[in-house]
């Protein structure tokens, strides 16, 4: 693995969940991610932002609306994706997906970084809004 990414880099992951949303308060995140496609795309060219489908390779069938994905050129990603929406209540699960290309120099403390605040969680908070809309001061569970 270290030859790996001695060779092509690597990718840092981790999740944000924010728990037992209500509904309201999952549909005004869902609005603000919608609002934040072009600003996102504005502040550098080759930024892309869309709501993702899935294809079921057997059946064919078109799953819609599966998330909001905000990737940068270099390949990294913030994903927004909505579950157990429900009469009871809804998890948004925020997936960063962080690409480092320093080719042989790893940072222990990527995932750390990513966890304390980087600008890469503050965009994401600012775009959707929501530690203001839950009331909450970060997500529930980081994984």
């Amino acid at each position: 693995m270290l030859e790996h990414w001695k060779t092509y880099g690597r990718d840092y992951y981790i999740r944000f969940d924010y728990e037992s949303l209500t509904l309201d308060q999952a549909n005004l995140v869902k609005s603000n991610l919608d609002k934040s496609f072009e600003v996102f795309r504005s502040l550098n060219e080759g930024n892309k932002a869309y709501v993702f489908e899935y294809l079921d390779s057997v059946d064919n069938s078109m799953s819609k609306n599966q998330g909001w994905i905000f990737q940068f050129l270099n390949g990294s990603r913030i994903i927004f994706r909505v579950s157990g929406t429900s009469s009871s209540g809804a998890t948004i699960r925020i997936y960063f997906e962080k690409y480092v290309d320093q080719k042989g120099v790893f940072e222990n403390d990527v995932l750390t970084q990513i966890k304390s605040g980087t600008d890469f969680v503050k965009m994401a908070l600012e775009f959707s809004k929501l530690n203001e809309i839950s009331g909450r001061d970060g997500p529930s569970v980081i994984t």
